[in-house]
């Protein structure tokens, strides 16, 4: 399982469509200021609402 962030809304949308539908994605993320990319299915998408700009929080369940 893995969790990264994203500033991007659009990205947080495909996120979040994929969470729903329980689809695997492959999405770019931050973690420590590093990106990677990331493969598998979505387990939750939570936006912070105290940073500038946004970020959402994204977990995924790595499709090993």
């Amino acid at each position: 399982m893995s969790q990264f962030y994203i500033t991007d809304s659009v990205s947080a949308g495909i996120a979040t469509e994929a969470l729903r539908h329980r689809r695997p994605i492959t999405m770019s993320g931050t973690v420590r200021d590093k990106v990677g990319f990331f493969t598998g299915v979505v387990q939750s998408v939570d936006e912070d609402k105290t940073t500038v700009p946004k970020q959402w929080r994204i977990t995924i369940l790595d499709g090993k």
